[in-house]
């Protein structure tokens, strides 16, 4: 078994330079390594989410959003199974932006609102982790099943000041207890920047379309103008 070990030693000599003795201590560093390395991930962690938010405020378009979360997941969380689902109220539907399957970057689609787990994550607003047979825990709940089952499940909703923009969440189908509070706390965290930038842009394209819709009527009111001055 490989340790890690810290020595400290010191030798004494004969006036001659003869060595005459030898003393030496070793221990253990095996937690002050791994509090090193906490650290060390910690730090990765920490600068990966500023990353993030700082791109994220300047972003105006939810596709690019969903783009840009799912680009930062590179090292930061195992992204080989994970979706990116944002909600759409007015047409009470759910769109898959991004959606990964063992690796492998599957087509944007989008669906009617159902009972699955993307829906439970919606309704509740909370968290929804499962470790252990996650089929039997959607049935106990009264869920249905979307999609390959897993075996491991972690969704989190992406809430807003006024809404709950989508859910973004990580599946294992290899693994049981894939997720520990480490994972809940950092798709947390990300969860949040990404509604923050999904509520502005939502509100920027509202206020766009208001202002599109403003010249529209004020044109048209012109318009009107000008035929009764002529008539």
């Amino acid at each position: 078994t490989f340790v890690w070990v810290e020595t400290v030693g010191r030798l004494e000599f004969d006036m001659p330079g003869r060595l005459r003795e030898i003393q030496a201590a070793v221990r253990p560093v095996e937690e002050r390594k791994r509090a090193e390395a906490e650290l060390l991930r910690q730090n990765r962690e920490l600068t990966a989410l500023n990353e993030i938010g700082q791109a994220l405020n300047r972003l105006a378009d939810p596709a690019e959003i969903a783009e840009l979360v799912f680009s930062q997941f590179n090292g930061l969380l195992d992204d080989r199974n994970l979706y990116i689902a944002l909600h759409d109220p007015a047409n009470e539907s759910i769109h898959f932006q991004v959606y990964t399957i063992d690796g492998e970057r599957r087509a944007p689609f989008g669906r009617k609102l159902g009972n699955g787990l993307t829906e439970h994550v919606l309704r509740t607003r909370v968290p929804l982790v499962m470790n252990h047979d996650c089929s039997a825990c959607a049935d106990r709940m009264g869920l249905a099943a979307f999609g390959r089952p897993c075996r491991s499940f972690l969704g989190v909703p992406m809430i807003s000041s006024e809404q709950v923009e989508g859910v973004i969440a990580l599946q294992d189908y290899e693994r049981e207890g894939a997720y520990e509070d480490r994972h809940l706390r950092l798709l947390t965290t990300i969860a949040a920047q990404a509604a923050g930038a999904l509520c502005n842009a939502r509100l920027y394209s509202q206020a766009r379309r208001e202002l599109v819709e403003r010249h529209r009527v004020e044109a048209a009111l012109r318009q009107t103008q000008e035929d009764l001055e002529r008539a």
